[in-house]
Order: C-alpha cells, then structure tokens, then sequence
C-alpha cells in the first residue's frame, strides 16, 4: 500500500501520453482529479489540433518517460516533482517528424480511506518569465581577454571579422544540450535566451565586451557561481534589442515570415503583445513544408514547431519577431 501512489503517478503518465496522442483531455478524467489542470491541457491540444490541421500533420505516436525528481511526504499528503520526457512523431505529406520535450509538474496527492488519489497537478517552469528585472544596471570590472570564452573575438583575431556564421555548428550545438544544461555555462530557471546565447556562439558569434551588463553581448567565466554575462546573454527582451539594434558583431535582420527563416536563426516571443519579450528559440530543423522547427530550453524543446500555440505561456495577444542572422558577422 505504501508504493500505491506510484501506481497512480504511472496511471497519469499512461493517460497524459493517450491524451496526446487523441488530442483531448479525456483519458485524464479517469486518473487526476484536478479539473483546473484538465482545462489547461485541454485548451492547449485545442489549440495545437486546429494548428495541426492547419499543417496537414497527423500524430503517429507518443512516448513519455517520468523520472521522478523530487518527493515532499507528510501523513496522508504528498508532493512529488516529475519530469515528463516525451517524443511525439506526426506524419507530414509523406514524412515522419518528431517534435520531443522535456516538462516537469507538481503533482499533489492525498490519501482517503488507505487510497492515494490526485489533488492537484501545476507545470513547475513557466515561459513567461525574465531571469532578472531587464531595468537592472549593473557595472563589472574590466577582464582580460585571455578569459575563456575569448570575449570579443574581432579585437582578438583580425580574422574574425567577417567571420562566416556556421549554421551547421549552431545545429550541432542546439541538439547536444536541448536536453540538459552545459556545465561550462551558468544554467538559469529560466534558460531560453542563456541556450540560445550559447547556440549563436557556438555558430561563430563574436562576443562584445564592453564592462556593462547592460550593453554588448558577452558571457565571462570567472569561476562557477562568479561568472558574469550582459542581459543580452541571458534575457529575451535585451537579445531581442542587441539583435535588432547592434550594427557590427552580434546583430540580425528582422524578416517578416517564418517561412524566410533558415537554421541558425532566432525567434523571439512577446506573449502578452505588450512589446516586452518573455521568450527565445533557435531555428534547428524545417517541416515537410518548409516551415521552421526550433529548439529551446526552460521547457526544453528539440524540433518543436516555431508558433508554440501549444505552451501554457501563449495567448491570443502573442506577438513575434523572426531574426534572419546574416551570413558573416
């Protein structure tokens, strides 16, 4: 009796898996009695099953995984952190796709009469969020630019301006660590802009120093919980306006569809439609027409499709802005 709520916690996930795969909240009826979160999940594969029919794309299969990460028990109640590891795959004109993330719940549950039963189910990460208030200023001392990353690599190397943007190593990178977090790097709660900051590197960006966290682009190790970045590193709104506003080093060109964007490019999300930015995802993969597929982290995503109609962040108001990374930076 004591390992029964792990059966419950299996029954969910067998549930949430069917739910995805029927598009409709249904099969948890049975299993979570939280119906706040069953309208939730339910509102989100509306919004992906009329997308979906939009793209002519059709589930052809589901997988979840949990992992349990974390339990707070008491008597007769108890909270358990998940992370639910799932890969759907969808038919599209004649091709299979795979669209796989990683989310993680709260799932509460309470005990009547010997039986353990669902209360309450809460997403844990939210993509609404800023990992800092974007009106912080903060000043840093100067460093050497023999810090590892090199910071601004058109001052180190003359070489290095003009340098060719290598979309197949932003590819590369994007698709090593969607999944976990690059112990060379600070990993944020929320991590968006911090991965794709680390993919646009990796794809050859040069680093701006400048000893303001409120301008250039920059991220300086200094030794674990001391390592320092700019806002442009880390949070969404600032990358959005170091991409739109830098004439040399980091900088983009806005395009108006999703459709001009190739790999390696940048989509940056307001979801309120109010002009301050909440999200970031690099460009990894195209559908079978041509649309883009993103990677991300804080819900970490790989070859998710770019509108996110299916996030609990999104709105009606959502708005976004498509940067187009120039071939040399």
């Amino acid at each position: 009796m004591a390992e029964q709520w792990r059966q419950v916690l299996r029954d969910y996930v067998e549930a949430r898996n069917q739910m995805l795969f029927d598009s409709s909240a249904e099969p948890l009826a049975a299993v979570c009695g939280d119906s706040a979160h069953r309208y939730r999940q339910a509102q989100r594969l509306h919004r992906r099953a009329e997308r979906d029919k939009q793209r002519h794309a059709k589930p052809a299969g589901v997988e979840t995984r949990m992992r349990l990460e974390h339990i707070y028990a008491q008597e007769d109640r108890l909270t358990a952190q998940i992370a639910l590891r799932t890969c759907m795959t969808y038919k599209q004109a004649g091709q299979e796709l795979e669209d796989e993330r990683i989310e993680r719940e709260r799932v509460v549950l309470i005990r009547s009469g010997g039986v353990w039963q669902i209360e309450r189910i809460s997403p844990i990460e939210s993509e609404r969020k800023s990992p800092m208030p974007l009106s912080s200023v903060t000043r840093v001392p100067k460093i050497a630019l023999s810090s590892r990353p090199y910071l601004n690599q058109a001052v180190l190397s003359a070489q290095a301006r003009g340098k060719p943007y290598n979309r197949s190593k932003v590819q590369e990178y994007a698709n090593l660590w969607w999944d976990q977090h690059n112990p060379e790097y600070q990993a944020f709660d929320v991590d968006c802009t911090n991965y794709v900051s680390q993919c646009l590197y990796a794809g050859g960006a040069p680093m701006n120093y400048t000893g303001d966290r409120a301008s250039g682009w920059w991220y300086k190790h200094n030794g674990g919980s001391n390592d320092l970045w700019s806002f442009s590193w880390s949070v969404s709104n600032s990358l959005r306006w170091q991409l739109e506003t830098a004439k040399s080093g980091l900088r983009a060109d806005i395009v108006s569809e999703a459709s001009e964007l190739q790999a390696g490019d940048v989509i940056i999300y307001d979801w309120d439609g109010d002009g301050r930015f909440q999200h970031s995802t690099i460009v990894t993969a195209f559908d079978a027409h041509g649309m883009p597929l993103v990677n991300a982290h804080t819900v970490n995503s790989r070859q998710r499709y770019w509108d996110y109609r299916d996030s609990h962040a999104w709105t009606k108001a959502t708005r976004y802005v498509f940067f187009h990374m120039p071939d040399a930076l």
